[in-house]
């Protein structure tokens, strides 16, 4: 598999010898309002994509974990061609038709895309009251022939159901969407440097993949944050071995 890392939770995956475009949020730097309720008022996308999007080459295949702006934004509503084959979760499927899309692929357990296999596991997009207010978030399951298992988190912070889900699918390879986002008020709604400590120990042999970071306002975990508390927790080369935390425009290949 191989993973180009565009920026906060956008890049694109090749996967059992298909891509997908992942959380496209596509607009320019500082286009959007603030998150409402946030710690501060900066505007978003902090940064710009790593390319032009007239360059890009859109994949065939678009998967997007839930319905937040950070992951789908309106200039992806706008510019995505309408016949994209557009996974999701089953939530978001009647939303994504009154777009205008019409091959929305939703992911009710499994769904068999040519050789690779997708399969929908729970996210907890908070704790309480604010996970209620977040709405069903997921993350999902990869699995094809001669490659590694990939976990892509989605939103989502550790809890039993993530413990389950990696005691389960034993991935080689995690995406895993950090960046400690909170609101003004209450407890992170995203994976903090803490919970993928425990990702780490709960799945000792995957690699890693921290993004969902220095693009959005309301992310209090910067990528040299991260760095420095993985060097200090972990001993030796372990960090380096397991933990990717790749800048906007990098290629990651695992095998």
């Amino acid at each position: 598999m191989k993973y180009r890392h565009l920026r906060h939770a956008t890049g694109i995956l090749h996967y059992g010898g298909l891509q997908f475009l992942v959380d496209p949020m596509l607009a320019p730097k500082e286009s959007c309002p603030p998150i409402r309720n946030s710690w501060n008022s900066l505007k978003n996308p902090r940064v710009d994509l790593p390319l032009d999007l007239s360059s890009l080459e859109l994949p065939r295949y678009c998967l997007v974990t839930h319905l937040h702006l950070d992951h789908f934004d309106e200039v992806a509503k706008n510019q995505l061609p309408k016949d994209i084959h557009l996974i999701c979760q089953p939530e978001d499927a009647e939303r994504f038709e009154k777009m205008g899309f019409s091959r929305v692929m939703p992911v009710d357990g499994q769904l068999t895309i040519e050789s690779v296999t997708v399969s929908r596991v729970p996210g907890q997009h908070g704790v309480g009251r604010v996970a209620e207010l977040m709405g069903v978030s997921s993350g999902y399951v990869f699995r094809a022939a001669s490659e590694p298992t990939l976990y892509i988190t989605g939103d989502t912070v550790f809890f039993e159901g993530m413990g389950a889900t990696l005691d389960e699918c034993k991935p080689g390879v995690i995406i895993a969407f950090g960046g400690t986002a909170q609101f003004s008020e209450g407890d992170p709604i995203t994976l903090t440097p803490d919970d993928l400590l425990e990702i780490h120990r709960s799945a000792p042999g995957a690699k890693i993949i921290c993004v969902h970071m220095d693009s959005i306002n309301h992310c209090r975990t910067t990528r040299d944050d991260l760095k420095r508390f993985l060097s200090l927790q972990l001993p030796g080369s372990e960090s380096g071995d397991s933990f990717f935390v790749p800048v906007d425009g990098e290629t990651l290949e695992f095998r």
